[in-house]
């Protein structure tokens, strides 16, 4: 499984592996959620965000191991956009990865 700590974006879709390129993808025109799932042996102690030259911090889901952000719509233009999140954890280890 690699290194902890361990990070899947979850939302929105991989361009790279969506099949059906004509669908709507889910979000609002003003807002894109970003939706993330990350595990580690040791406590998470927080996370960012980052598309184009914006970062923004990651907030947990009480109860679950999903953490979430929210870029703006000028943040998010449709089309091969580069999303990268990293994740940290209570033993100093660092944790990431991007789609597109």
């Amino acid at each position: 499984m690699g290194e902890w700590p361990f990070v899947m974006i979850t939302s929105p879709a991989d361009e790279r592996l969506r099949t059906h390129h004509q669908a709507k993808l889910s979000t609002s025109p003003e807002r894109m959620k970003i939706l993330v799932k990350a595990w580690s042996d040791q406590k998470l102690t927080g996370g960012f965000a980052s598309m184009r030259d914006q970062t923004v911090p990651l907030v947990a889901v009480s109860g679950s191991s999903i953490w979430e952000a929210e870029f703006g719509a000028h943040d998010s233009h449709e089309g091969g956009q580069e999303l990268t999140v990293e994740m940290a954890d209570e033993a100093g280890r660092g944790g990431g990865t991007s789609s597109e």
